[in-house]
């Protein structure tokens, strides 16, 4: 599965991007534009303190942009995306459903073939030939 952007995607990655962006980037002008020791001029602690919670909004807004501008998807579904197939995965081959409906699995202690298996409150599940839980 690749990490493209559908059309929706890009066009609110860009938006959320201009947005978020453009707020940081005026922070960051706005306190550092004003001379120092003028009329309303914000001390040095300010200026940092604002500029670094400014950095968060404009790297947000970048990958938003690049995101509209490229298709690639900056963000993490593509790490949702595998773990998402790796579970499906993984149950598929543990987990089969017969006509009745019942759960069916291969015992990873004795290796014995599929039957129906008793499942504790807790979610164990216990073997009927080892009796293994």
């Amino acid at each position: 599965m690749s990490n493209r952007a559908s059309i929706n995607e890009r066009i609110v990655a860009g938006i959320i991007g201009a947005t978020f962006g453009g707020i940081g980037l005026t922070v960051l002008i706005s306190q550092w534009a004003i001379p120092f020791h003028s009329f309303h001029s914000p001390p040095l602690f300010f200026r940092f303190f604002a500029s670094f919670i400014s950095l968060p909004f404009i790297a947000l807004g970048g990958a938003g942009i690049f995101t509209l501008l490229t298709g690639i998807s900056t963000g993490p579904k593509s790490s949702v995306t595998k773990i998402h197939d790796n579970m499906q995965t993984m149950m598929s081959k543990r987990l089969k459903t017969s006509r009745t409906g019942t759960l069916r699995q291969d015992c990873p202690n004795c290796g014995a073939p599929k039957a129906d298996v008793e499942v504790s409150p807790s979610g164990d599940v216990k073997c009927p030939h080892c009796k293994a839980w």
